[in-house]
């Protein structure tokens, strides 16, 4: 027989009901491999190619009530477009992770507690729900804020009232905000050592802790109990990973003003403090004597420190680029422009130093551009 010559016997299976129908290529050389079934009713359909090296494949099933399974291993990536005739409507989901029974976390002053959903968070964010209790004979609050990512700072923020002696509950804040990022980190702080929120020890975890007003974070293993309520979502999105964006981040104008603060002698004080991200486009200050130094501080690193006499000893006047000295009175009054742009993740903060031996006041205005 094995004289034969070699031959290509065609298969075509047309207009069948077919229970199982297996395709094992194994340790092959493939260029193009094309599955083509139409008009068919399968139980299931199985291929199954190991050990390949394969140009395409291309797997086409029409008119069929099919269910499809693809698995990855080794950490590979596939990217499936879901767009369909009815991916015009929204979606609407309850972003959730927690178990069935609660334990309770205690906030002190400086305490805040999060939960970070990496995907899928773009849309409308209309409430977020936390299971809390209150011992106190008072009403006290949870204060929840909404950030891009853990550790920056937050964009929105809404309280949630507890009542006095509220027995354990889900209580929302509301919202009501389009949120613009794929993900969504959400933390509270509270009010009172006797409001507790829920947590529980599960998997998979998504907790995180800072014991410093959001300025550090460090992950836990376990899941608070916060849920978010969504709507206007799509039927999934193509997520761009990094900091590098084509698109232009919203920001919205603000303008900060410190009002009148008298600064000790010999101190520094912190006349200003903006929480989130963005950055200053530009720094108003007035001050009662020269000899008072302003300190720029962006996400607790100083950025920049000038002052009046030394600005004016270097030849600074209003009309330098950067940094204008609009007036100046040794030992009296100064007015000060900052026009240099300052980036920040987190906080700004604006202090003030008075090497006077007396007190000084002070004011100082902001203009920033705050992602939103």
């Amino acid at each position: 027989m094995s004289d034969w010559p070699d031959y290509t016997y065609p298969v075509d299976i047309v207009a069948q009901t077919i229970t199982n129908l297996a395709v094992d290529i194994a340790a092959q050389s493939v260029g193009n491999l094309a599955v083509d079934i139409a008009g068919q009713s399968l139980g299931n359909l199985a291929v199954d190619i190991a050990a390949q090296s394969i140009g395409n494949i291309n797997v086409n099933i029409a008119a069929q009530a099919v269910d499809l399974n693809i698995k990855t291993s080794g950490e590979t990536n596939i990217v499936i477009d879901k767009l369909t005739a009815e991916a015009y409507t929204e979606e609407r989901r309850t972003l959730s992770n927690n178990g069935t029974s609660a334990s309770w976390a205690v906030l002190a002053v400086n305490d805040r507690v999060g939960k970070f959903f990496p995907r899928g968070c773009r849309g409308f964010i209309v409430n977020v729900a936390v299971y809390c209790q209150n011992s106190a004979p008072t009403d006290e609050t949870i204060t929840v804020y909404l950030s891009n990512a853990v550790g920056a700072g937050y964009i929105y923020s809404a309280t949630i009232t507890v009542p006095a002696g509220a027995s354990p509950d889900w209580r929302t804040a509301s919202f009501n905000v389009a949120w613009q990022y794929d993900s969504l980190f959400v933390y509270v702080a509270a009010s009172s050592t006797d409001v507790e929120v829920g947590y529980d020890d599960g998997s998979p975890y998504d907790g995180y802790r800072s014991n410093t007003s959001g300025d550090t974070w460090a992950s836990q293993s376990r899941r608070y109990w916060f849920t978010v309520e969504l709507c206007g979502q799509t039927v999934g999105d193509l997520p761009v990973s990094g900091t590098l964006n084509a698109v232009q981040v919203p920001h919205s104008a603000g303008r900060f003003d410190s009002g009148t603060v008298s600064v000790p002698a010999t101190t520094e004080r912190t006349v200003l403090t903006v929480n989130g991200s963005g950055y200053v486009a530009r720094l108003f200050v007035q001050q009662e004597h020269s000899e008072m130094t302003v300190y720029v501080y962006a996400d607790g690193n100083t950025t920049d420190v000038f002052n009046a006499t030394d600005l004016n000893s270097a030849g600074y006047t209003a009309n330098t680029p950067g940094i204008q000295l609009l007036s100046y009175t040794a030992g009296g009054s100064c007015t000060i422009q900052y026009l240099i742009k300052v980036e920040f993740t987190r906080k700004l903060e604006i202090g003030v130093y008075n090497a006077d031996s007396s007190a000084h006041n002070v004011r100082v205005w902001l203009t920033t551009n705050l992602v939103k």
